[in-house]
């Protein structure tokens, strides 16, 4: 049997690593994509704790990395090409039901439902 890479960093864009993963057990390969979102957390709790003005355009209701967008179509089961297609509506409904969940409220930038 040869040697095999089983990770390798194949990317680095904007702040998203994308990761290549190979199991010699299972002779899959799977890709993986990292990124630090500690400074939107940052951001959006100060949003949420010093509040937000309206000026006439509405207010911003959250800041989302690309990573957890994925994350979210994964545990739903959707993949992000379709959520990319999908219509204004359907993407604020999905988005809504993770954002008013509790464990994801960090990227919300403002208090209660949106």
């Amino acid at each position: 049997m040869g040697s095999y890479i089983d990770k390798a960093l194949i990317g680095n864009d904007g702040g998203v690593k994308t990761v290549f993963h190979f199991d010699p057990d299972d002779m899959k390969t799977r890709i993986s994509y990292h990124e630090d979102v500690s400074d939107t957390l940052d951001e959006n709790h100060l949003l949420r704790v010093d509040g937000q003005r309206d000026i006439g355009f509405g207010r911003k209701v959250a800041s989302i990395p690309p990573t957890v967008y994925m994350e979210w179509c994964r545990l739903s089961g959707v993949r992000v090409q379709d959520f990319m297609r999908w219509n204004r509506k359907e993407k604020v409904a999905f988005l809504k039901k993770f954002l008013n969940d509790p464990d994801w409220y960090k990227f919300k930038t403002v208090e209660g439902r949106v």
